[in-house]
């Protein structure tokens, strides 16, 4: 057995782990977390019960109209997703600082953990299999001469609004997508008299379309095999998410998808004596889901 001592939860690399953030990703943004006490429980899905009209006149001695609603009753089970580092003697001895070494890994491990959720967010918001309201423009939006990508985003934005009475209240918009729209003929014609050309801020994308909250994720993840030759590609394929979100994380509340967490990101650390080296582990407990699709519609294959 591994001579395994001082087993300990660090709460200052657990702190840095906790806060760090990095830019290219939107998860925690467009599924809020709802924390969680045990690994599995239950949620409920509800109908669309508040947008009916009952009849509210009651009559002397008449009773008042009953309402009741229906809810769908769903599970979730927590998974547990974690990393290691190690710190040898002869490595912590050539460090020009102890400390700096550690945050560099911490760092290291934590990217790696949230670039993992950001794909698992990715790939749950993008599944047209189970977000059902979806298109493909018909003008795909790098046919620069004559995609309308402003006229689509307004159809998908009606649409949802005709299925669920919500107005959207967020995008996600790739980081590829992004680059098309600033060659499209009529984005350029409607801002050219207010900014200078290829300057697409996101102010500009938020008057384009009409939305006060637009993320653009432009992470990218490894698809080689270990050793074989880095092969980059996109988390976010190249579709548009439209939603809604409830940034105040109410289990009860409509919104496309949220976190449950058990436990946030947590660093443990023990010394392995026999290999004369000090050993981290990040740690985190939780599980990504759709709770309400029909919050969420997606404008898939927006690129040739």
């Amino acid at each position: 057995m591994p001579d395994v001592s001082n087993v300990y939860i660090d709460p200052v690399l657990t702190n840095l782990a906790v806060g760090y953030r990095n830019g290219n990703l939107v998860a925690d943004q467009l599924f809020p977390t709802i924390p969680v006490t045990r690994r599995t429980g239950v949620y409920w899905q509800f109908g669309k019960e508040s947008f009916g009209m009952p009849r509210t006149l009651r009559a002397p001695k008449t009773r008042a109209a009953k309402v009741d609603f229906a809810a769908t009753q769903l599970t979730y089970a927590v998974e547990n997703h974690a990393l290691a580092m190690e710190i040898a003697d002869e490595e912590r001895d050539n460090a020009d600082s102890i400390m700096q070494l550690e945050t560099r890994k911490v760092r290291l491990i934590t990217d790696l953990l949230l670039l993992g959720r950001e794909k698992r967010v990715a790939d749950l918001a993008t599944d047209a299999a189970v977000i059902t309201q979806n298109t493909t423009p018909s003008i795909k939006w790098n046919t620069i001469a004559t995609a309308i990508p402003v006229e689509d985003v307004r159809n998908a934005k009606i649409a949802l609004r005709t299925a669920t009475g919500l107005d959207a209240n967020f995008m996600v918009i790739p980081r590829t997508i992004v680059d098309q729209l600033m060659l499209v003929k009529t984005v350029i014609d409607r801002i050219k008299y207010t900014v200078g050309l290829g300057q697409i801020t996101m102010d500009v994308l938020k008057a384009l379309f009409g939305m006060d909250n637009i993320l653009i994720p432009s992470a990218k993840y490894n698809t080689a095999q270990e050793g074989d030759t880095v092969a980059l590609t996109d988390v976010w394929p190249d579709t548009v998410v439209l939603g809604y979100v409830n940034n105040v994380a109410d289990i009860e509340a409509m919104s496309l998808g949220y976190m449950f967490r058990q436990q946030a990101p947590q660093v443990t650390r023990w010394r392995e004596e026999d290999i004369k080296t000090d050993s981290g582990m990040i740690e985190v407990i939780e599980k990504a889901a759709i709770v309400c699709p029909e919050a969420g519609y997606l404008l898939t294959d927006c690129l040739a």
